[in-house]
């Protein structure tokens, strides 16, 4: 029977894999529903995305090679420095875990980080609390130049005096109608300058 086995990777020189599988892994899925309440029904719940998923789990660093782990011997203190390098630096971590009734590979961040020392043995207990990581980010607009004029990314409600055009004239009314066209991108409006006539 294959082994089962837990990875933290960031990159093929910063990762490890456990010396020794937790009791227990976990995993928690939470619904982020809100409640209301109705006069005719009383109370109840309209549905809304999930919540990020969250993991949590327990074990032990190993103060001193073992015949149990099928991991090559490192100090406790290897451990903790690179877990704590990634939860200061708010890096995500690729969470593993494989051969088990189930698997696991996320992308997760690490929420708590906590160790202590097993007097006597020297060994150190820790636990973990993940979540899962979703990236995210701005993304770049492209604005392109139009036939026969500009293109101008202008924020809502921008009064139409303010626009201008190519030749740097304020956008002119031309029958109570805009000389220009505009169409919605999220929260902005393009507008596609066009030579205004008196």
């Amino acid at each position: 029977m294959t082994e089962r086995a837990i990875y933290f990777v960031v990159n093929d020189r910063e990762f490890f894999r456990l010396p020794v599988n937790p009791e227990k892994v976990n995993v928690k899925e939470e619904g982020d529903g809100e409640e209301f309440t109705i006069a005719s029904l009383g109370k109840v719940n309209v549905p809304k995305p999930a919540k990020l998923k969250s993991f949590t789990l327990e074990s032990y660093f190993p103060a001193q090679p073992t015949h149990y782990s099928a991991t090559v011997f490192k100090k406790p203190k290897d451990y903790i420095r690179l877990l704590e390098k990634w939860l200061n630096h708010k890096q995500p971590v690729r969470y593993i875990y494989v051969n088990g009734p189930f698997t696991i590979n996320e992308l997760v961040t690490i929420e708590r980080f906590e160790y202590d020392e097993s007097f006597g043995s020297e060994d150190v207990n820790f636990s973990l609390e993940l979540k899962k990581y979703v990236p995210f980010g701005p993304k770049k607009m492209k604005i392109a130049k139009a036939k026969n004029g500009t293109k101008q990314i202008v924020k809502k409600n921008t009064p139409l005096g303010k626009i201008r055009s190519r030749n740097q004239q304020p956008i002119r009314l031309k029958e109570g109608i805009a000389c220009g066209r505009w169409r919605s991108i999220t929260r902005a409006v393009v507008i596609d300058i066009v030579n205004c006539r008196n």
